[in-house]
Order: structure tokens, then sequence, then C-alpha cells
């Protein structure tokens, strides 16, 4: 079996697809919801969203510092927490 591909190499891969589909999106009917569906399943199938997640959720660390420097205590904790959520696995 070969090596995994890293995020960026996986992105290139799929984005010939993607952009078609994002093509169709700017073309196509309105309220046909196809391409964005086949996006979105290009997106979920190959763990792109998992990816995304893991480097939100690290670019968020890094500003760890400089959110504790905020004023307000309970108002920089409830900013970090909403930021963290973006990093969250939803379902």
């Amino acid at each position: 079996m070969g090596k995994p591909c890293s995020l960026d190499e996986s992105l290139a891969r799929f984005s010939v697809e993607i952009n078609k589909g994002l093509a169709a999106l700017k073309t196509g009917v309105n309220g046909d919801p196809a391409p964005a569906l086949r996006i979105a399943g290009i997106i979920k199938e190959n763990g792109f969203a998992d990816g995304a997640r893991e480097l939100a959720a690290g670019k968020i660390r890094a500003l760890e510092g400089e959110i504790v420097r905020l004023p307000g205590r309970k108002a920089a904790d409830a900013f970090r927490d909403y930021l963290f959520s973006f990093s969250s696995r939803t379902k």
C-alpha cells in the first residue's frame, strides 16, 4: 500500500471535481442541490473536514496566549470556547 496523502495532496487530487461542482453551482439551475451534495460528499468521504478541524484547532491553540490577555476573563473564555467550537466535530 502507498504512503498516505497529505491534506494538500488530497485537495489537489480532488480540486478538479470540486471546481466542476462549483462551476455547476454558479451556472446551473437555481435550487438544484446536486452539485453541492457532490462537493459535500468529496469533502466528507476524503477526510477533508477532519483535516480542516485539526488545522483550525492548531491555529486557535496558537492564539490562546493572546486571547487570555483580553480584558474581561469571562468574555475571553467565552470567545476562546466560541472559536474552538469551529474545530469541534458536529453531527
